[in-house]
C-alpha cells in the first residue's frame, strides 16, 4: 500500500539528481530532480539506497504537499525569469 502513496522530494544541491526507479509496468524510469525543483514520486522510492543516502546527506529533502506547491512556484519563477 505504501507504493500507492505519493511523496514529494526537493533537490537542495546545485546539480541535478537522477533517481532510477521501477515504474508500475516493471520498467526502469529515470526521475530527474533539478536544483530547487520538487518532484512527486511513489513512497517506495524512499527504500532506494541512493535516495536514503541523499536524504541523510541533506542533498534531497522530503516535503509536504503544501510546501511542495510553494517551492515549485518559486522554482518556476526562477526558471522563467530573464537575466537580460
Amino acid at each position: 500500500m505504501d507504493e500507492l502513496k505519493t511523496i514529494f522530494l526537493t533537490n537542495l544541491t546545485e546539480a541535478p539528481i537522477h533517481i532510477l526507479a521501477k515504474n508500475d509496468e516493471g520498467g526502469i524510469e529515470n526521475v530527474v530532480v533539478a536544483p530547487l525543483e520538487v518532484v512527486s514520486v511513489p513512497a517506495a522510492t524512499l527504500q532506494i539506497g541512493g535516495v536514503k543516502q541523499f536524504l541523510d546527506e541533506k542533498r534531497l529533502k522530503q516535503v509536504s504537499a503544501a510546501e511542495a506547491k510553494k517551492l515549485q512556484k518559486e522554482h518556476d519563477g526562477v526558471v522563467e525569469s530573464d537575466d537580460e
